[in-house]
């Protein structure tokens, strides 16, 4: 869930704090800690926004969410990565 936090800061202000809160709403309820509990947590938020462009934003970044997830769980540095290949 910390991942979602920097990308709000893209979403406008006076929408922020309850975006937060139906982000980690919909989180807890699913109760699914992983990545794929955070995209479909925010996915789920963004289809009850009315505001076009946060609609767009959240959705854009809920399809981004996997990227994130690799991103953060290599434990290899690049070189190693290509001496494994």
């Amino acid at each position: 869930m910390l991942t979602v936090l920097p990308v709000l800061e893209r979403v406008p202000h006076e929408y922020r704090d309850h975006v937060i809160a139906m982000i980690g709403r919909e989180f807890e309820n699913a109760n699914d800690g992983s990545y794929y509990g955070v995209m479909n947590a925010v996915t789920a938020v963004a289809r009850e926004i009315s505001d076009p462009e946060t609609k767009w934003r959240l959705e854009e970044f809920g399809g981004s969410v996997p990227a994130l997830a690799r991103r953060t769980s290599r434990t290899e540095s690049p070189r190693e990565e290509l001496a494994a290949v």
